[in-house]
């Protein structure tokens, strides 16, 4: 996670970025400390890195990679995106290998540079075991991720080819897959889930949704109204208790009631400030699972 003491938006690189619409800092560090606060009472372990005054966009970490089973495979920005963003990835890219030891990452440099990729913002991880795991990944947003990434992200972590399926987006509105689409494996004490927004597929994405090896009430689809607030962008953790924890922004009192009957533990954060340029906790929180994990 970065600390937004210098988010601002000097250059528009999506739908909700208005330079007219400045985000308040004080109020954006304030929201971002709530996610912290969260992660730290359900003990996961969060990591800082130091923010840079020339990234506007640098609190948003979920871009700037995506890691899994040991391997964060970086990201690679393209056009405006790279214009306004560039400057990050550099920075991550040395913090990274300065603690790639105490990390235990493998870390694998995006291989084609003509090619864009948007890192954890445009991939879902459904199901739990590698073996029969599929990778939804987000394209088709101008400069940034692009269909060829799942030739490449299937190769470098082993997978075969149907276990990497991309999803066309098609509203400008939802720029990276991750606003979309949130997936919750099952775990010993809670059900699988997976809430989406079919407003932001072509015909041949919601197919896909409704293909998944998933039982069809267990697949959840938000409205217009929950999707433009960002619900779909939220983030699951276990606790020390075996419970599964639901962290996502200003949940509808629907979306809400769904999810506590299905024994989930849910957690509602504001990050109002953040939606000025099109985020929310997800976007804020790159994860670093270890190769044990799912």
């Amino acid at each position: 996670m970065c600390p937004p003491d210098f988010f601002v938006i000097e250059k528009e690189i999506n739908k909700w970025m208005k330079k007219e619409n400045q985000p308040d800092r004080y109020l954006s560090k304030k929201q971002w400390v709530r996610p912290v606060q969260i992660y730290t009472t359900l003990e996961a372990d969060p990591w800082f890195i130091e923010p840079d005054p020339d990234c506007q966009d640098m609190c948003f970490t979920a871009n700037t990679g995506w890691c899994r089973w040991g391997i964060l495979l970086r990201a690679n920005f393209k056009g405006a995106v790279a214009e306004a963003r560039a400057r990050e990835l550099i920075r991550h890219e040395k913090w990274f290998k300065d603690r790639q030891k105490i990390l235990g990452l493998e870390i694998v440099p995006w291989p084609s540079p003509s090619h864009g990729f948007g890192g954890q913002a445009d991939v879902v991880t459904v199901g739990k075991n590698k073996e029969s795991i599929i990778l939804l990944m987000g394209y088709g947003q101008k400069n940034r991720t692009e269909y060829e990434a799942k030739d490449i992200i299937r190769e470098v972590h082993g997978l075969l080819p149907d276990q990497v399926i991309p999803m066309r987006l098609v509203n400008d509105d939802f720029y990276d897959f991750d606003t979309t689409c949130l997936y919750v494996p099952p775990f010993d004490n809670s059900e699988e889930v997976l809430i989406y927004y079919p407003g932001a597929y072509d015909a041949a994405g919601r197919r896909v949704i409704n293909s998944l090896p998933i039982d069809p009430r267990d697949i959840i689809a938000v409205t217009d109204e929950e999707a433009h607030n960002f619900v779909c962008n939220g983030v699951f953790i276990r606790d020390p208790n075996g419970r599964t924890n639901i962290i996502m922004n200003q949940p509808s009192e629907r979306l809400m009631s769904i999810l506590k009957e299905r024994g989930f533990v849910v957690w509602v954060v504001d990050t109002s400030e953040f939606l000025k340029s099109g985020g929310s906790v997800r976007c804020l929180s790159l994860f670093l699972p270890d190769k044990n994990w799912l």
